[in-house]
């Protein structure tokens, strides 16, 4: 059953694009409304699970009067939308409690991040409120541990909740002192906590355990919260008290749950970011350290005839640390490459539909774990060619990793020199006479025993210490491989490993095709018109493509607007996807009204920050895209593309004085 979501925004526009975008997300969008009187009438006629609500509204309520109103009258959580963050305003938001607050201009992962996590995070705290709820009535019903002390401190009655959580029967702990059945320690510091039952009586009043409590009884430890009552008679003499103990395990887990799809709602965005920042200045870098190589190769030619003979082999010699210099700059920056790609592939949240390679979700899963796998065993590989699968790789790369470091740490108290961590995958033949990719992850370590292997997939359950796992790992790998159409089967035995099997279903079973032979550019030489705010950038594509093709650089979407008016014709636009003030976008949707034949021909780059508005145009578009840093070959061979290997077409040119003001775009 589809989640119903209710958009308010008296922006008519904006709200259509919203409900289009969460449409397409998989949401029933119940209405867009306008007014906050608007909202709670058809809330209660509705009843959405969750409102997307504009904080400045037209009409005497505005969305934060709205949004307390919806959560007293009806308990439908509430994520604001807003382009104001100032003090005031988030403020008086806070006081409405809403699940998230977005600031506009928003992307589509930011606001399915939103949408998704508000939902969760209500649903959470609607589980929380009821156990609350049913430990509140428990309670009454004495449901609870409950244990009695006289005022010596000793124990004079435990119920069967207090038996089951200490341990020991009521008969085995009556008449002991409190301190010999359970000790109440600090968690993170392991010092005894302040006697709260002296603490009771002497202040004659109820007080609670202090945060981080622990009950430590002979054989369990356990985190446990609620309070102390002093029993008094009527004359307020002190006959005892009673301590009552709730284990929130669970309850713990439940806002562990919670904080981590905070975490994760925002990281796929900031490792775009960081992508995105480091590939502008890596693609000058590797770009110039190509150059480099060029001109000492032709300073080389130059110096060889002019230098004097006793000087010639210092000479070379430092020529040849200067080589060695090129060498190692261009070695790391490549290295720095392809860490960036590694961050924009974490990055990636497509959907399940898309296929991906299998072989390159390995290879970027190992390289993450290369460290921590390294330390505890040693790595064997045997990947064969096989056809793609369903899946991105992104996904599958998160799935693959966390199998690895699990592996890792289960081989942490091996002998490194004997460990292994087996990687392989295969086509593989099924009885039905279908083919499957099958991925196997094998080590040495220590294995599991069946208990441990028949609970391995559920959600919260882990073997690792406290603090180290919450337990969700495997649980979101068995989701995944599963939502993809294929399974996950594993074998252990204590103290000779874990197999892990991942069978995964073919992207198109009738295209088994694994290569795809390099193709050589025709040599055809255009007139290319380059556009990227990043004047360095600019200035090493235009290196790069000067002896191939004919060149105009500019500096911005506007200058070459202003270039297509004057008449001059190319053949190629290669453009920066996202600019200031205006985007390529913005530049191919004036062209794609004036010169459709060129904006055809239009080749982005992209620097990684894909948002919501770039990722929908690149998928709307046949348009060519490469990444930054682009490789030379690939920057010639798309060009060469669009060429078609015939000669150079003129196009009408944009007529001279239309250069339109562009919308407000999104900026890299």
């Amino acid at each position: 059953m589809m989640n119903a979501v209710m958009v308010v925004e008296d922006e008519q526009l904006i709200a259509k694009d919203i409900a289009d975008t969460l449409t397409k997300l998989g949401y029933d969008v119940t209405g867009t409304v306008s007014t906050a009187e608007a909202c709670v009438e058809s809330a209660a006629q509705r009843r959405p699970d969750l409102v997307l609500m504009d904080i400045h509204l037209q009409g005497e309520l505005d969305g934060i009067e709205a949004a307390r109103l919806l959560r007293e009258r009806f308990d439908i959580p509430v994520v604001f939308l807003s382009a104001y963050a100032d003090e005031g305003t988030v403020a008086r938001a806070k006081l409405s409690a809403p699940l998230g607050y977005l600031l506009k201009p928003f992307r589509k992962s930011e606001l399915r991040s939103a949408v998704e996590v508000g939902l969760f995070r209500h649903q959470m705290e609607r589980q929380l409120r009821e156990r609350e709820r049913w430990f509140s009535t428990t309670l009454r019903a004495i449901g609870d541990a409950v244990v009695a002390v006289d005022a010596g401190g000793r124990i004079t009655f435990m119920n069967s909740a207090a038996e089951k959580l200490i341990g020991r029967s009521e008969a085995q702990a009556k008449g002991q002192p409190l301190g010999q059945v359970f000790r109440l320690l600090n968690e993170k510091t392991r010092e005894p906590v302040p006697d709260p039952i002296q603490l009771a009586l002497a202040r004659q009043e109820v007080v609670r355990l202090p945060v981080d409590t622990a009950l430590v009884s002979a054989e369990r430890e356990l985190p446990v919260e609620d309070r102390v009552a002093p029993i008094v008679d009527d004359r307020g003499e002190r006959l005892g008290a009673v301590i009552v103990l709730r284990d929130i395990t669970e309850e713990r887990r439940a806002r562990q749950q919670i904080a981590a799809a905070d975490r994760l709602a925002s990281l796929g965005a900031v490792a775009a970011g960081i992508a995105h920042e480091i590939n502008n200045p890596l693609t000058y870098i590797l770009g110039n350290v190509g150059f480099l190589g060029e001109e000492l190769e032709r300073v080389t030619e130059l110096v060889r005839d002019l230098v004097p003979s006793h000087q010639r082999q210092d000479v070379n010699e430092a020529l040849g640390r200067l080589g060695e210099l090129i060498g190692e700059v261009d070695e790391g920056a490549s290295r720095v490459s392809r860490i960036v790609a590694d961050l924009g592939l974490f990055g990636r949240r497509e959907q399940a539909a898309r296929d991906g390679d299998a072989i390159a979700a390995l290879d970027w899963a190992l390289r993450v774990s290369h460290a921590a796998i390294s330390r505890v065993a040693k790595i064997r590989r045997n990947l064969t060619p096989i056809p793609r699968v369903r899946g991105d790789e992104g996904r599958l790369g998160q799935v693959f990793l966390n199998m690895l470091l699990n592996a890792a740490h289960a081989m942490q108290d091996g002998d490194p020199a004997a460990n292994e961590l087996a990687v392989a995958a295969a086509l593989e033949k099924q009885p039905d006479g279908s083919e499957q990719v099958r991925v196997t992850i094998r080590d040495t370590g220590s294995g599991m025993t069946p208990e441990v292997l028949d609970r391995i997939f559920d959600p919260f359950f882990t073997t690792k210490p406290v603090g180290t796992g919450t337990g969700l790992g495997l649980s979101v790998c068995h989701g995944v491989v599963e939502e993809l159409g294929g399974s996950i089967r594993v074998e252990s035995e204590p103290g000779r490993g874990t197999t892990f099997y991942i069978r995964l279903p073919l992207a198109d079973a009738t295209d088994l095709s694994v290569h795809v032979p390099a193709v050589q550019p025709s040599g055809a030489r255009g007139r290319v018109l380059l556009v990227d705010d990043e004047p360095r950038v600019l200035t090493v594509l235009e290196r790069m493509l000067a002896g191939a093709h004919d060149v105009v650089a500019v500096g911005g979407a506007r200058e070459a607007l202003e270039q297509l008016s004057r008449g001059l014709p190319f053949d190629v636009i290669v453009c920066d996807l996202l600019m200031p003030d205006m985007s390529g976008i913005d530049l191919y949707r004036v062209l794609e009204e004036r010169a459709p034949q060129l904006a055809r021909r239009m080749i982005f780059l992209s620097g990684g920050a894909n948002t919501n508005v770039a990722g929908e145009f690149l998928r709307e578009v046949p348009n060519q895209a490469l990444e930054k840093p682009p490789a030379l070959s690939d920057l010639l061979l798309a060009i060469d593309r669009e060429l078609g290997g015939e000669p150079r077409v003129s196009y009408h040119p944009v007529p001279s004085g239309i250069v339109p003001r562009a919308p407000k775009s999104e900026s890299n």
